[in-house]
């Protein structure tokens, strides 16, 4: 056996050896172009048209995989074919504005942990958000949230392959929610009529 000692690294040849070793692994991949998604703040503006929600503002949190809609009046009617669910939504922080009684199809009822570590189980629903120029059709789950800064937290699943987050911006798509229409073709129902 080959006793000898090993040659001293030094820090020059230390930083030689690393540029060598990054240069030969970026000439073996292949430079991928990283895709054109939207940048959004840590908070925005955003609309729910097939809620009657015009606008609300949206704590991003890539910290969550799923997102929450501050919800009153929440009722599962599990005897209609298929599932439905109905409630009001409290989009404003001063809490005295409500959407209108909305329903829509009930996805499932879905275990949530909480950001203090409690697990509750809330009503998911589909439908359509809005932020910026995006428009989409996102689960999310229905709680109430009036002890939370903000009436909608946007998650992870929501948000993936669409945005890319600044966690320094705010409002980076506008100071106000994009208009869109309610979609008419859907079967979801409220109090009022859906021009």
């Amino acid at each position: 056996m080959d006793l000898r000692p090993l040659p001293r690294c030094t820090a020059e040849t230390a930083a030689v050896n690393r540029t060598q070793m990054m240069h030969s692994k970026q000439s073996t991949q292949p430079k991928k172009k990283p895709p054109n998604r939207t940048i959004i703040g840590w908070r925005e503006w955003a609309s729910l048209p097939d809620v009657g929600v015009r606008s609300v503002r949206v704590k991003v949190d890539t910290g969550a995989r799923t997102s929450a809609l501050h919800a009153v009046d929440i009722e599962v009617v599990e005897a209609s074919e298929p599932a439905v669910v109905r409630f009001r939504a409290q989009v404003h922080e001063d809490q005295a504005q409500l959407s209108p009684l909305v329903e829509l199809p009930l996805v499932e009822v879905r275990a949530v942990k909480s950001s203090n570590g409690s697990t509750e189980q809330r009503p998911v629903v589909i439908t359509r958000l809005a932020i910026g120029e995006e428009v989409w059709e996102a689960e999310v789950t229905l709680t109430v949230r009036d002890e939370m800064g903000f009436n909608m937290l946007l998650g992870r699943a929501a948000m993936r392959r669409r945005f890319w987050v600044d966690p320094g911006g705010s409002f980076l798509q506008g100071d106000a929610a994009p208009e869109v229409p309610p979609n008419t073709s859907n079967k979801n129902k409220s109090e009022t009529k859906r021009a």
